[in-house]
């Protein structure tokens, strides 16, 4: 991967991807029957955390699916570590459209063969929190702190060393980051969902800090110090939460007139206060003050898969900070979900019909080098196959470009075996033929080339100018890169 992709239109990538196969998403099968899950405490005394503050005592509840197995050692190898968002719980993944497509028999985290292991975070659902009692007395936390706390409760509290897996979702994609540099040797592999390795800034912060003054500035909330919720703040920054987490094409489709939207909105924000409590979400939303893992990256060598989704209003894909941070990591696959009637906005994140086959395919074959790596590769082999093309070099030509081939032109699609046809009975040639401004984004085993070429064609003995510019899609298949679509548009006279 190169930086600076500006000059691929991400819709045009996107729907060249999808023409070629690689997108092509698993339908969800039946849910099977739900593990057992068992709930527990661990208490970590004497934590000190980076504010300087520090607590006698930190509650860390957690639920744990299937049981640990070790090896010869006495290490746990099936351990996973499963993250959940701000404000939400570990009980996020139990819900069917998660649960239901991972954790039963032959599913990816199979509960029989997997020790998952799913916490509350400090200021969340059944651990320590400013609700207990102290309120805005409660220290000040951040991310350092709540991967800190995960690792206490992995190391002391379940007595493990070793984890197969880091899956995280939102803030736990984030974690899954801290994770990679903090206890780099720690996991085999990490898969962030929905977000982005560097500081939260610009729009992004800016909805958080709305977040935040919504609460404050209700005089109800009284420094923290309340009898009864805040609720005009409250609902203000529900209906920011709502907002941001909004799945538009699915919205657009279930709300199609003015009332029906606005009944909407305000069920959403009924239906969520009662679970609302201000002084823990103020801390929630303010404890991502110290996430940057920008300046770590080189740090992360657990091989990673990142997934975002193309409608996340949160992490947009137009900033393109994917593609500008993740050729520093050693180990990276990147996914791109398409946005589609089954996405669900920067949800998408826990309805893993949408990206468990991208999870199963990178677990039986993680990357081996860096997105820029691939990235280098593949166009050298846009350059080897240019050349090819232009020598006439069928053996070449044959090695470079799959069997299920298909160029697709105005004056009729060309297959593989045509263009093979047309070189060996003398009915197709190039003169000249030249390559410039060669761009290339992989989106993990697949990669979209943008370029131009220059020279001449010679088809049944007629010979014009080929002046074009295309897109081609390879895809890695068996280990190789592989050209597998390509659409070329005319440039106009120099």
């Amino acid at each position: 991967m190169e930086r600076g992709h500006s000059r691929i239109p991400v819709g045009l990538v996107v729907g060249l991807v999808l023409a070629a196969g690689a997108w092509a998403q698993a339908q969800s099968p039946a849910p099977a029957a739900a593990p057992a899950v068992r709930e527990g405490d661990h208490v970590v005394r004497d934590f000190r955390f980076a504010s300087g503050e520090g607590l006698p005592e930190v509650r860390l509840h957690y639920r744990t699916l299937g049981a640990p197995l070790k090896d010869a050692a006495g290490v746990v190898q099936n351990a996973v570590l499963l993250l959940h968002g701000t404000g939400g719980s570990g009980a996020q993944f139990l819900q069917p459209q998660f649960a239901g497509e991972m954790f039963g028999p032959g599913q990816p985290l199979d509960a029989a063969t997997h020790f998952v292991v799913m916490p509350d975070n400090v200021g969340h659902g059944g651990s320590s929190k400013p609700s207990d009692g102290l309120r805005q007395r409660f220290p000040k936390y951040g991310y350092a702190d709540m991967v800190a706390l995960q690792h206490r409760l992995l190391t002391e509290g379940l007595g493990l060393g070793h984890l197969q897996m880091v899956l995280g979702t939102s803030m736990g994609c984030m974690h899954a980051w801290v994770w990679g540099y903090t206890y780099p040797a720690f996991a085999d592999a990490l898969v962030p969902l929905a977000c982005a390795p560097t500081a939260i800034v610009g729009r992004n912060r800016m909805w958080r800090k709305s977040v935040m003054d919504a609460i404050r500035d209700d005089p109800a909330f009284a420094g923290g110090e309340y009898r009864e919720e805040p609720r005009a703040g409250l609902r203000d920054a529900e209906r920011l939460l709502i907002l941001m987490g909004a799945a538009p094409i699915q919205w657009q489709k279930d709300s199609p007139t003015r009332e029906k939207a606005d009944a909407f909105l305000d069920a959403q924000v009924e239906r969520r206060l009662p679970g609302a409590e201000a002084n823990d979400m103020l801390y929630q939303f303010d404890s991502s003050r110290d996430y940057d893992p920008s300046s770590h990256l080189e740090a992360v060598v657990a091989p990673v898969l990142a997934i975002n989704s193309a409608d996340d209003l949160i992490n947009p894909p137009e900033l393109g900070l994917m593609e500008a941070l993740l050729p520093r990591v050693a180990r990276c696959r990147y996914l791109l979900i398409p946005a589609s009637e089954r996405t669900r906005g920067h949800g998408t994140h826990t309805w893993a019909a949408l990206w468990k086959q991208e999870l199963v395919d990178f677990l039986a074959s993680p990357p081996t080098g860096r997105i820029a790596d691939a990235a280098e590769e593949v166009k050298r082999r846009e350059r080897e196959l240019v050349a090819a093309i232009g020598a006439g070099d069928l053996a070449a030509y044959d090695r470079l470009v799959a069997d299920d081939y298909v160029a697709l032109r105005a004056a009729g699609d060309q297959t593989k075996a045509q263009v093979l046809e047309g070189y060996r009975a003398g009915k197709l040639a190039y003169r000249g033929l030249d390559i410039t401004d060669v761009d290339v984004r992989v989106l993990g085993d697949t990669a979209v080339v943008s370029a131009r070429t220059l020279g001449r064609r010679v088809e049944e003995g007629r010979e014009s100018e080929n002046r074009v510019r295309y897109l081609r899609i390879w895809a890695k298949r068996g280990g190789s890169w592989r050209a597998v679509l390509q659409m070329a548009a005319p440039l106009p006279p120099p």
